[in-house]
């Protein structure tokens, strides 16, 4: 898995205030599907990203383009 990605998981879950109980609610999976995103030991899929990003953009603003 791309280090950038885990970073970039960990920053927007950062930045909305989410643990990663919160992350895995509304993103529909286990919490330690989330650690494991996190932590880099599996990569998130694109699509879970990419709706990560859009809460993100939606909550926070800013137009930040989706990771694919």
């Amino acid at each position: 898995m791309s280090e950038i990605q885990s970073d970039e998981v960990r920053e927007l879950l950062g930045r909305l205030g989410w643990t990663h109980a919160k992350a895995a609610e509304e993103l529909g999976v286990h919490r330690v599907t989330v650690s494991r995103w996190v932590t880099g030991a599996t990569r998130i899929p694109n699509s879970k990203m990419k709706h990560l990003t859009l809460i993100a953009r939606t909550r926070l603003g800013g137009n930040r383009e989706p990771v694919v």
